[in-house]
C-alpha cells in the first residue's frame, strides 16, 4: 500500500505521535516504548524510514507479527506489576498468587511464535531461583482465607518434614 504525502500529513497533524525513550533500569519502559510503536499506522512507520534512508528498519508482516505478540506478552508481566504498585496496604499475601499467575503466563501455547518459546522457556529456567517459595509467604497466604488452596503453597508444606506443615498441606490439598 503506497501512501500519499496528503495521507501522510493528515496522520501527523491530527495529533502528534512521541515515541517514548528506554530507561535500562525499568523493564516496562520497554513495553511501553512498544505500545508507542503500536499506536502509530505501521505504513507511516515504514514510509518514514523510507523517506530517511532507513529501509533496512523497515518492519514486514512477520515482524510485526512478532511484535504484537511480544507486546501482548509483556503486557500481561505489567497487569502483574502494577497491582502491587497501587496498594496502599501490604501485598505479601499476594506473592504466591503473582507467582502462580507467572508461571500461566509462560506456560507454552501453541499460539505462540517462536520468538515468544524461546523467551518463555528462557524464563522458565531461572522460574524457581528467581522466585522461590519461602515459608512466609505461605504462612502469610495461608492467613488469608482468599488463597489458601494455592497449589505452591500446599505442596510447599506438604514436602515439608515438620509434622504441623504436613498436616496444612494435607488439608489445603484435599480442598483443591
Amino acid at each position: 500500500m503506497t501512501v500519499t504525502s496528503a495521507a501522510l500529513s493528515a496522520e501527523s497533524s491530527s495529533h502528534p505521535k512521541i515515541l517514548k525513550l528506554d530507561v535500562k533500569t525499568r523493564w516496562n519502559n520497554v513495553l511501553t516504548m512498544m505500545e508507542s510503536i503500536d499506536r502509530i499506522n505501521k505504513n507511516l512507520i515504514n514510509v518514514i524510514l523510507q523517506k530517511t534512508g532507513r529501509r533496512d528498519l523497515e518492519l514486514f508482516a512477520l515482524e510485526w507479527e512478532i511484535f504484537k505478540d511480544l507486546l501482548g506478552f509483556l503486557s500481561k508481566f505489567k497487569q502483574i506489576t502494577e497491582i502491587p504498585s497501587k496498594q496502599k496496604v501490604s501485598t505479601l499475601n499476594l506473592v504466591l498468587v503473582f507467582r502462580s499467575e507467572l508461571f500461566s503466563i509462560l506456560k507454552a501455547d501453541p499460539k505462540d511464535t517462536t520468538a515468544i518459546k524461546t523467551m518463555k522457556a528462557s524464563m522458565l529456567r531461572n522460574f524457581k531461583h528467581r522466585f522461590p517459595i519461602t515459608e512466609i509467604e505461605v504462612l502469610v497466604s495461608l492467613l488469608d482465607s482468599r488463597f489458601q488452596n494455592l497449589t505452591d503453597g500446599c505442596n510447599y508444606l506438604s514436602s515439608k518434614k515438620n509434622e504441623c506443615y504436613q498436616v496444612f498441606g494435607k488439608a489445603c490439598s484435599k480442598r483443591n
